[in-house]
């Protein structure tokens, strides 16, 4: 879970004391003790639920939101190069459940187009610190029994099957970023193998293509094109084309 319980007698352990104390290391500074039993795995896994948006750091300085995976992937570098977790062996990262409920139909949650962005940007913030697996929470809505706070509407499909944006996000994540005045970082996560086409919006409100570059075979694509003012731009892999991403001047 990402968040622990700071007051005495919480029911929730913080993420990263726990980590520390599976791998025999105490503290900040990550001293190493007497580990006579080293843990034995092969996947270290993680809930990061966010308070706010996927950028948004956790407040604890032992809990770990989604930005925030140094705290257990550092502790994790020097357990294996100590022999505190075993095989000595590098490790899978796996983030086992996260999500963001939205509006529609569950009033309090995010709004639907928010939802689907957020998606987006945590698939790249994940992949960035090591994460290989991510798993989202739900496929569809829960029927609101007895109501909304108590169920989750984190689909990226709605109760009826129609599919949400997010439901696009989930199978072609796009996102685009301004790098300099000139250039505009996008990355993706292709929908399969082939050659993606970045295109960009033009006034009429017509798709003219800006780069063409091939996805590999993890399909994770990235590449910094040269775009000026205010652009939205999107991909497309033969049929399947992705959510579109405005960035500014």
């Amino acid at each position: 879970a990402p968040y622990g319980d700071p007051n005495p007698g919480g029911q929730r352990l913080f993420p990263a004391l726990f980590v520390r104390g599976l791998l025999c290391l105490q503290g900040s500074g990550l001293r190493p003790v007497s580990c006579p039993n080293p843990a034995h795995f092969d996947v270290l896994a993680h809930h990061p639920y966010a308070v706010a948006g996927p950028a948004s750091h956790a407040l604890g300085r032992d809990d770990v939101a989604i930005p925030d995976l140094a705290k257990l992937t550092r502790p994790l570098g020097v357990a294996l190069r100590t022999g505190r977790v075993l095989p000595r062996t590098p490790k899978r990262l796996w983030i086992t459940e996260f999500s963001w409920d939205s509006n529609p139909p569950d009033p309090d949650g995010v709004p639907i187009a928010t939802q689907a962005r957020w998606l987006e940007q945590s698939f790249e913030l994940l992949w960035r610190q090591g994460a290989d697996t991510v798993v989202w929470l739900n496929i569809r809505d829960d029927p609101p029994i007895p109501d909304f706070a108590s169920t989750y509407q984190s689909g990226v499909f709605l109760r009826d099957g129609s599919p949400k944006p997010a439901a696009t996000a989930f199978s072609f994540a796009f996102v685009a970023h301004r790098a300099t005045r000139a250039r505009v970082r996008v990355w993706g996560a292709a929908p399969g193998s082939g050659v993606v086409v970045v295109e960009r919006r033009g006034a009429g409100g017509a798709w003219t293509q800006v780069r063409r570059l091939t996805a590999p075979a993890g399909r994770v694509f990235e590449v910094n094109l040269p775009v000026t003012g205010a652009a939205t731009l999107r991909a497309r892999l033969g049929s399947a084309t992705s959510l579109p991403w405005a960035v500014g001047a």
